[in-house]
């Protein structure tokens, strides 16, 4: 909100990611991505790889503790039930939590 006026709406990984606008850009600027960010937001479709089983619903922070601790690349995201769904990658969580700076993000919107 500001003024009295919703500016946005999402969950905190939609706002997070993708500011509506300058004002919401600045409000969540120093958020730590790492504590919001879902890995099924960063899941990529591929076969198995050689890494931990990881849940999609583990926040990308603790999936790159998790890939540290086994020096691991890579995770599989796996269901409850032990359905393969995809990969995520230390480097797709290292993209995700460093956050574009303003010049890239102006870039982006050109």
């Amino acid at each position: 909100m500001r003024d009295g006026e919703v500016v946005q709406q999402g969950t905190g990984q939609q706002i997070v990611l993708k500011p509506a606008n300058d004002y919401i850009e600045s409000f969540v600027r120093d958020v730590n991505r790492g504590r919001v960010i879902r890995c099924r937001t960063l899941m990529q479709p591929g076969a198995r790889v050689e890494g931990p089983d990881v849940d999609p619903s583990l926040v990308i922070e603790e999936a790159a503790r998790q890939l540290s601790v086994e020096s691991k690349e890579a995770a599989n995201l796996v269901t409850s039930k032990g359905k393969h769904l995809g990969v995520i990658t230390m480097s797709d969580i290292i993209g995700a939590i460093v956050p574009p700076t303003a010049a890239q993000v102006a870039e982006q919107k050109n």
